[in-house]
């Protein structure tokens, strides 16, 4: 025979607080749990069965992902800088010789 529980009974048998079951309910981690509208409020059934299988999810956050890609290495991180030490440089001198060629132009 199949059935229903409160969220009060499940949260005894689980060993967890009932306003975690409610909040499993609304999440979708029981299979056929359904929300019961009364004048007094709404509360949750939960089929027997969808216990049977059922595991509690871990505690806390999930861990942060963990860069799969190379980018963020010391050592591309120093070669970035030495490329960006020698794109400055260059451009200065650039600039430089501009500046140079436009007071020869001016001076003429």
């Amino acid at each position: 025979m199949n059935s229903d529980l409160t969220t009060a009974q499940v949260s005894e048998r689980l060993g967890t607080p009932e306003r975690t079951v409610r909040l499993w309910c609304k999440q979708g981690r029981f299979d056929g749990a359904r929300p019961v509208d009364t004048p007094r409020g709404s509360y949750w059934l939960i089929p027997e069965s969808a216990l049977k299988n059922f595991e509690k999810p871990e505690l806390g956050r999930p861990p942060k992902a963990q860069a799969t890609n190379a980018i963020a290495t010391p050592n591309a991180i120093d070669i970035t800088l030495k490329l960006n030490k020698a794109f400055r440089e260059a451009t200065e001198a650039e600039e430089a010789s501009q500046k140079k060629a436009t007071k020869k132009g001016s001076k003429k």
